[in-house]
């Protein structure tokens, strides 16, 4: 598991530079599909590391339901165009 959590540390921090860069520097020519793309598995990623951890709270399965609803609106989006 800590392998797992070392990327989710790695993807937060890059979301969360991108985010900054993004409204006090200049704007990041980003399509919004790989946002929500790049947000579901973080969530993905994040929930499976809940889950794991055995903890027993709902938190982790929170987090899944999260990166699926986003993964449906990336499927949903790419379909449609």
């Amino acid at each position: 598991m800590k392998l797992l959590r070392i990327v989710n540390i790695t993807i937060a921090f890059i979301g969360l530079s991108g985010g900054i860069y993004h409204f006090l520097v200049e704007e990041i020519p980003v399509p919004t599909i790989a946002i929500f793309l790049f947000l579901s598995v973080m969530f993905l990623l994040n929930g499976i590391e809940e889950v794991k951890e055995n903890k027993k709270d709902w938190m982790g399965y929170i987090f899944i339901a999260t990166a699926m609803f986003f993964a449906i609106g990336v499927i949903t989006q790419l379909v449609i165009g």
